[in-house]
């Protein structure tokens, strides 16, 4: 009895730690397929980094704080998720690319018809918008992510989502084009405090060494 009551506190001390931390950056395999062209077993062996994409944590519930699995399986195999704490299906079943990507059937039974929109990733021209948006997103994330700003870039890239929807490419397109302005006005501000400090510097090293000559 006490030992189950500390668990369940922890698990509610981790919902409520990623309840407030809303968004993280992590491993996407999807995203990295479709932006190196590779499967995700090809690209987990080769040498082609990570790209740590924008992540939120999952609710299943409105208002409602992140749903927590633990992995119950022997370490053999694929994981074998089930529910921990939280709203949310009493398992998950994931794929067999080793990716703990959800078996599109599980997604399926818990998106309902909104797992259609995950369909959208078939199709040449539509990866070919995603892969562009989601190399601009990375970038800019990569560049001012975690700076000002960083959190109402990402916060705006996830009011978007799911960005291959088409109506949305455009308008993902036009917040990371504004935060990669953004980003790059912070950079000259930052050069243009650097150069004045430096000319400061210099005028008080003359000032100085006037001093000194006088003394």
């Amino acid at each position: 009895r006490l030992g189950t009551k500390v668990l369940e506190n922890h698990y509610e001390k981790c919902q409520i730690r990623l309840e407030q931390a809303a968004w993280t950056q992590a491993r996407c395999p999807s995203c990295m397929e479709l932006l190196t062209g590779m499967k995700y077993a090809e690209w987990i062996q080769s040498d082609l980094p990570t790209r740590p994409a924008p992540s939120r944590f999952v609710s299943f519930e409105e208002g409602e704080p992140p749903t927590l699995y633990v992995d119950e399986s022997s370490g053999v195999g694929k994981p074998k998720w089930t529910l921990a704490q939280g709203i949310g299906p009493r398992s998950l079943e994931t794929d067999s690319s080793r990716s703990n990507r959800l078996y599109k059937p599980t997604l399926r039974a818990i998106l309902g018809s909104r797992a259609e929109i995950w369909e959208g990733l078939k199709g040449g021209d539509r990866v070919a918008d995603l892969e562009h948006v989601l190399s601009m997103a990375l970038a800019a994330f990569a560049r001012g992510g975690a700076g000002d700003g960083g959190s109402a870039f990402v916060s705006s890239l996830f009011n978007l989502a799911p960005l291959f929807q088409p109506d949305r490419w455009e308008a993902a397109l036009q917040v990371v084009q504004a935060r990669e302005i953004e980003v790059q006005a912070m950079e000259m501000e930052c050069l243009r405090i650097d150069e004045e400090q430096r000319q400061e510097e210099s005028a008080q090293m003359l000032r100085d060494e006037d001093v000194w000559m006088l003394g």
